[in-house]
């Protein structure tokens, strides 16, 4: 198969980076096409050991990164909405670099990831999407329950509807582009059906079995605790 991989950026390391670029790496090694899409490329700053099997395509250098700000006014509502919009344009952008001859899109987290997938599809309407979620993308959930952003987020009424008018449009506009939903936890799942109305599927993330290969151990008698983390955030 030929797949396509979006991933946000490729210009820092970071968890959500690796499964992705693990997941590409495997299924190339299992003789897989694939080509991974992103916004920025940096091999000195991503994992380049897991880069070498496969193709990466990113926006041209020249594509600004930043949004410019609504009739030059740095104001929080509007900035919010230059930001989305800012986003939105550089996933037309993204889009029209995938191949069309592509049999199965692969988004993952991030507000870029399956609005790619969805301008796609606009030109190739019969590809399967399947996103990968790592963390709920709606605006209203990030900025005030999720404590991303801030420890303590406090939203008042009227932010909490502006952002409930955007998330609107990216979950009955955008979304619906997405076939499947895949997520690491039961958590993430019990959100994608409680805050999207969309079923989830559980596939955990492997160990690494390079960097951690199997040993024969002989118990030692006692109980043993194993010990498991994601990034502190208080939702997780």
């Amino acid at each position: 198969m030929k797949l396509a991989i979006i991933i946000n950026s490729l210009r820092w390391q970071n968890g959500g980076t690796r499964v992705a670029l693990s997941l590409a790496r495997e299924l190339a090694r299992r003789g897989h096409g694939v080509t991974v899409y992103t916004s920025r490329y940096s091999p000195a700053h991503t994992y380049a050991h897991l880069i070498r099997d496969f193709r990466v395509v990113a926006l041209p250098e020249g594509f600004p990164l930043k949004p410019q700000p609504i009739l030059g006014l740095n104001l929080p509502g509007l900035a919010t909405i230059a930001a989305y919009r800012h986003t939105h344009r550089m996933a037309r952008a993204l889009a029209a670099l995938i191949d069309p001859d592509i049999d199965a899109v692969n988004p993952h987290s991030s507000g870029l990831g399956y609005p790619t997938a969805h301008y796609f599809k606009r030109r190739v309407e019969d590809v399967p999407v399947v996103w990968h979620m790592n963390d709920l993308e709606l605006l209203e959930w990030l900025n005030c329950d999720a404590s991303i952003f801030n420890p303590e987020p406090r939203c008042s009424p009227v932010k909490r509807l502006f952002l409930r008018v955007i998330d609107w449009y990216d979950t009955h506009i955008i979304l619906p582009s997405v076939d499947a939903i895949s997520v690491l936890s039961e958590d993430t799942r019990t959100l994608a059906r409680t805050k999207l109305g969309r079923e989830a599927t559980v596939i955990r993330a492997g160990v690494d079995a390079e960097l951690f290969p199997y040993r024969e151990r002989t118990p030692p008698g006692r109980q043993l605790r194993l010990l498991s983390f994601a990034s502190f955030f208080t939702h997780r």
